[in-house]
């Protein structure tokens, strides 16, 4: 296991390779992040823009275009190419490791997930908030080979949301796509009640990309109604995603209340998983 911390992104990153034992190395590693985030510094003035308004994005580096063309495949006019960053930083990584012979790749930036496998082995995440003892309430399995990407977003967590959700959790072909899908959903679970405090975006982050917006800071006693409201208006949009292929699955939990769209034939399974809706903690 290889732990690497620079600037914005967090990194855990599991590798294997069936010939040897080679583990990753973390000097190649560490240039490669070195170098996305320079790249995606220099192209903040277009990541920041709506995707539908990024007219040509074939000039701009790769892992600059995949943020902006996740963020187009989710919705080009409510997203900026910044929904997908830290994904797309993990599918970067991904992607080296692969091309160095790794069969096992699993590159975790904080919590936005790109996760590759040749073998038939299982991987267990664990998704929402800790419980009281500091384990996790759920796990989403899956068992390999697999391809594909896992993110999450909701109140409290590192970026800004329009939502209520405790969180959301997209599992899509790849992490940016994910990542930037998460944000969407989480955004339509967006609600209206005295309960719910927001804040203007640009008062809680000088250089956030969506100005103007009022996103949420806190979430208190939610009604049974409410709760309901936010969960189908979450799920609705996740649904339309999942009907056009651009995502795989989706789990939204709202004041420890979770609905999903995994369905029998799904491959993921979401551990004690056994009914539409159920509380988020463990009982």
């Amino acid at each position: 296991m290889l732990y690497l911390e620079q600037g914005p992104s967090s990194l855990v990153i599991s590798a294997k390779r069936w010939k040897d034992d080679r583990e990753p190395d973390e000097a190649e590693i560490l240039a490669l992040l070195t170098r996305l985030q320079r790249e995606i510094e220099v192209s903040l003035p277009i990541l920041r823009l709506k995707a539908g308004r990024v007219v040509n994005s074939k000039h701009l580096p790769w892992v600059a275009r995949n943020m902006v063309e996740a963020a187009r495949l989710i919705s080009a006019s409510e997203l900026t190419a910044m929904s997908g960053v830290a994904g797309a930083v993990s599918d970067q990584i991904r992607a080296y490791l692969v091309s160095e012979g790794f069969d096992w790749a699993v590159v975790n930036n904080g919590g936005d997930i790109a996760a590759y496998s040749t073998l038939d082995q299982l991987l267990s995440i664990g998704i929402g908030p800790p419980d009281a003892k500091g384990g996790v309430n759920r796990s989403l399995k899956l068992k390999g080979p697999f391809d594909l990407g896992i993110a999450t977003s909701g109140v409290g967590g590192r970026s800004l949301t329009l939502g209520v959700a405790d969180f959301v959790t997209v599992i899509a072909e790849n992490a940016a796509i994910a990542d930037a899908a998460a944000t969407f959903v989480c955004n339509h679970t967006r609600i209206r009640s005295p309960e719910i405090e927001e804040a203007m975006s640009e008062f809680l982050d000088r250089e956030t990309d969506i100005p103007g917006e009022k996103v949420t800071v806190r979430v208190g006693d939610l009604g049974r109604r409410e709760i309901e409201s936010a969960l189908q208006k979450g799920l609705s949009a996740a649904t339309v995603l999942k009907q056009r292929r651009r995502i795989m699955e989706a789990i939204i939990c709202v004041k420890g209340v979770r609905v999903d769209t995994l369905g029998r034939d799904s491959k993921i399974e979401l551990e004690g998983s056994h009914a539409d809706q159920k509380d988020c903690n463990s009982r």
